[in-house]
Parts: structure tokens; sequence; C-alpha cells
């Protein structure tokens, strides 16, 4: 009942009518009395996609790589792709976006939180994650999904309008039919100060390094007292950003109520 709450209760819900007791079966049927998340979440988006007319799916969730060991494990065949993009451009989107925290130490922390992890696993599996930054990805579309193609072990269509584009029934999603955007990068160039640039390098130069881009100036450090106004002064904007957004609508009402069912905290609260 949970996990189809999860795909009912949705800003893009899954146009489907699942008998639960027959779910139930199907389930048994295919991994006996064996239960966990992973497997349960493969059996329903399998079945999804294959009701759909698609041989399989790739599952792109942004916290996937808290469970890539239980994957790893669990469905053994899985191949995975590691995309990362320029942390200065991350935090600039994450500043356009509605809603979004306006803290450079909270968008950086979490960014190192994720490439942290992410680069540990594809140091130690190799063999079964594809890695590739945005920027090569937009630079030459074409080549890197024919080599992501070729990695998947699946058909590369070059023709482009062959491809059939499945978005469901979000505007959030309406962009896969659309052109990569060539030049979306190094934006934050014309929006970011030189003290926000350098804070962003300096909190993530580690990485930064490893994932082979440069600094834009020279590696300043930041006191502490910078971090907590950087905190307070996004908390403020993000308060009086709300204050001004609508209701969210029924759907966003209920998801929470289903998310603070089922939430399990896994990260630094901190972050």
């Amino acid at each position: 009942i949970d996990a189809l709450d999860l795909v009912y209760i949705h800003f893009s819900p899954w146009q489907i009518d699942w008998n639960e007791d027959k779910l139930l079966n199907e389930y048994c049927n295919t991994y006996g009395k064996k239960r966990n998340v992973v497997l349960l979440s493969h059996f329903l988006m399998k079945k999804y996609a294959v009701e759909q007319g698609f041989d399989s799916y790739i599952c792109k969730d942004n916290d996937i790589f808290e469970f890539v060991y239980a994957i790893k494990r669990e469905l053994p065949a899985t191949k995975f792709i590691y995309l990362h993009r320029d942390p200065r451009d991350v935090a600039l989107s994450q500043y356009e976006r509605t809603l979004q925290t306006y803290s450079l130490a909270r968008i950086t922390a979490l960014w190192r939180y994720e490439q942290i992890r992410c680069i540990k696993f594809y140091n130690s599996n190799p063999e079964i994650v594809y890695k590739l930054s945005y920027e090569e990805l937009i630079s030459d579309e074409e080549k890197v999904v024919s080599s992501i193609c070729q990695f998947l072990s699946v058909e590369f269509l070059s023709n482009l309008s062959e491809v059939e584009v499945f978005h469901g029934q979000s505007k959030e999603w309406s962009n896969l039919s659309k052109p990569v955007l060539r030049n979306n990068s190094k934006k934050y160039l014309g929006k970011f100060s030189r003290k926000k640039i350098q804070f962003i390098e300096y909190r993530l130069s580690k990485q930064m390094i490893y994932l082979d881009y440069d600094f834009d100036y020279p590696l300043v450090s930041y006191s502490r007292a910078y971090l907590v106004w950087d905190l307070f002064a996004s908390c403020l904007i993000s308060f009086f950003s709300r204050l001004k957004q609508e209701k969210g609508d029924e759907w966003s009402k209920e998801r929470s109520k289903v998310l603070k069912r089922l939430s399990i905290q896994w990260r630094n609260p901190y972050l």
C-alpha cells in the first residue's frame, strides 16, 4: 500500500490501476519470501515499464547513490551512470529554482556529500559505472549518448526523431523532447560575484580537482562567521520567498503526508 501511494500521489502519477492482492502474488512468484525496498522498487518499475511498452527502465532518482551497494547486491546485472556537473553551475541552478535553499554553505555541503559517495562507488566498481560530466554531454551529445548505449548494450539511434520520448503528465519533464542546451555551462560567471565563486571553490576544492574542474580564482579560506551569516541570510530569503508562494496543490499536501510516514533519515541533518 505504501509503495503504491508513492506512485499514485505524485506530481506525475502512474497511469495504472493495480490490485494489491494480485500485485503481492506476482511479487511472491518472482522473489518468493524475500522482501526489501530494492526488490520491491525494481519489481514495480519493471512491471510499469513493460506495461507501457518498454523493455526496461532507467531510474534517475536524485538519491540513488545512497542505495548503490544494496542495488548491486540484489540486482547484480545493474549498470550505473555517474553524471556530475560543475558545482558553480549547480549552485546557480539551485539559486534560480523556486523554494530552493539560497545558502551556498548548504548547497556546497550537499554537492560534496553526493560526489564523495559517487566517487567512492565508482572507484571500487569502475566496470559497472559509466562516469561523465554534464559539460561533456552538452559539448558532443551524439558521441556521448552513443558511448552510453554501447556501455548499456542497447541500440543507439542517431536519428533522434525515431526515439519515443515518454515524460508522463509532468511539465517538469517536458524538456526531454527538446535538444540539449549546448551553451548551458559557466553561466555562474555572469551571475555570481567573485567572493561567491571563491567560496564554492574553497569548499569543494578536493572534489573539483578529482573531477577535473579548473578554478577561476586563487583559493582563499573563509571563517565560521561567514558560514553562519550565509545560513542566516539564506533562511531569511527563503522565509519571505515562501510567504509569497501560493498554497500547495492538494496532491503535494498528500504527498508530504506519505513521505513523512515513510521517511528515514540517512543523511547528516545539518546538511
